[in-house]
């Protein structure tokens, strides 16, 4: 260890004249004995003998020290000193010669190599032992939390916060205010199991270090699919065995309809194979009301049955048969077998002559025979009938060949 003496009173030395608290230089030999011990003139002092760190506390971009007593060497500490690694000796400011001691500015996560030494009139000490710690703290909380919701169960994906200089080891989620549960992984997304379809769920989230918990994030609120709301208002349109039905979807409750299904009186659902509006049901009976109801389709289930909508498939009338003549005076006759119906009822006929246009009987008249009038007498001509009902003009018969006369 250096050595140095000061004047302890006024004392002169070697044509120098030194106050209380001078350094005197060239202190050797028997003056120096005569003035230090027997007149106890001077102050002999040391430097510190090497500190030893006992412990090391790290916190947020922290490190405290905790250091034993040193041997002061004959004079008070000046100051302590630190240094992190390799780096430069550093005073503690303000001046501390009290353990412990704090060491401020580091950066969380970053391992440090600590070394100390005391300072006093006599210069820098010995350096102290080095003892290594990372600064830290507790981690933020997650931030940016959205969800994806199904029927019973869900997903937060979310922005992670700083992890305080210790890495994560869990995420934690709360449910209205219950119980913490582990979400059993280090990063986004957290995914939990258990829900009830078709509720509300308020979570939040917490991260897990060696170090401890953050704070709880944000609240992040969903509610989870359920089968969807049935369709209303439904109209038919019907076909031939065929109907189309029209309707309004109800809502998807969360989980995308993917199908409408039908159900004609008691029978089986069908699928639809469709997503929207209209579903086309086949497979009917002309002339056969039949009440048809539907229900929409989602990954949870499938919705309450619509409200049910009557239809009779038709189609237009099949070709009358059997057309036999009997000539009148600029008349024809025409006996008739009507064909089929379509499945709705007949509600006239109509006429075409040779290559005219189709004239509708006026009065409608849906009875064989049926009199066509307005012919030339002696003049051959061809006669076609065809039967009407509200869907329209049926299919001509064959033609029937009439000479009408007196």
């Amino acid at each position: 260890m250096a050595v140095k003496y000061f004047a302890k009173k006024p004392i002169n030395h070697k044509g120098t004249h030194y106050r209380p608290g001078d350094e005197i230089t060239g202190f050797t030999g028997w003056w120096r004995y005569w003035q230090y011990l027997r007149y106890a003139r001077v102050n002999k002092v040391d430097t510190a003998a090497a500190p030893v760190i006992t412990l090391i506390t790290p916190t947020d971009h922290t490190l405290t020290l905790t250091v034993t007593s040193v041997e002061v060497g004959g004079d008070p500490f000046i100051n302590f000193e630190y240094k992190l690694d390799n780096g430069s000796w550093t005073p503690f400011n303000p001046v501390d010669t009290d353990t412990p001691f704090v060491i401020t500015g580091l950066t969380n996560g970053v391992t440090y190599a600590v070394t100390v030494r005391a300072d006093n009139a006599a210069g820098v000490g010995a350096t102290s032992n080095s003892v290594s710690s990372t600064p830290v703290t507790l981690p933020s909380p997650p931030t940016a939390l959205t969800s994806t919701a199904v029927d019973t169960a869900a997903s937060i994906a979310f922005e992670e916060g700083d992890n305080g200089g210790s890495a994560f080891t869990d995420y934690e989620y709360q449910i209205d205010d219950g119980e913490w549960i582990s979400g059993e992984t280090d990063v986004t997304p957290v995914q939990f199991i258990g829900l009830e379809a078709g509720t509300e769920y308020s979570v939040v989230l917490r991260a897990k270090t060696l170090i401890g918990y953050s704070t709880a994030s944000d609240a992040c609120v969903f509610t989870t699919a359920d089968i969807p709301d049935a369709p209303t208002t439904l109209q038919s349109i019907r076909g031939n065995t065929t109907a189309s039905i029209i309707f309004v979807a109800g809502a998807d409750n969360g989980g995308t309809i993917t199908d409408y299904e039908y159900r004609v009186g008691g029978g089986d659902w069908v699928s639809g194979a469709t997503d929207a509006s209209p579903v086309s049901v086949t497979g009917l009976v002309n002339g056969v009301e039949v009440t048809i109801t539907l229900r929409a389709v989602n990954f949870v289930g499938n919705s309450p049955a619509s409200a049910g909508v009557t239809v009779v498939p038709a189609t237009t009338p099949g070709p009358p048969t059997g057309l036999t003549p009997t000539p009148g005076n600029t008349t024809a006759s025409i006996a008739f077998t009507g064909g089929i119906n379509g499945g709705a009822l007949i509600t006239n006929y109509e006429y075409k002559v040779d290559d005219g246009e189709w004239t509708l009987f006026s009065p409608p008249d849906v009875e064989t025979p049926l009199v066509v009038t307005g012919l030339t007498n002696g003049v051959e001509v061809d006669i076609i009938l065809r039967a009407i009902n509200d869907v329209g003009p049926g299919t001509a018969s064959d033609p029937c060949a009439v000479t009408p006369s007196l």
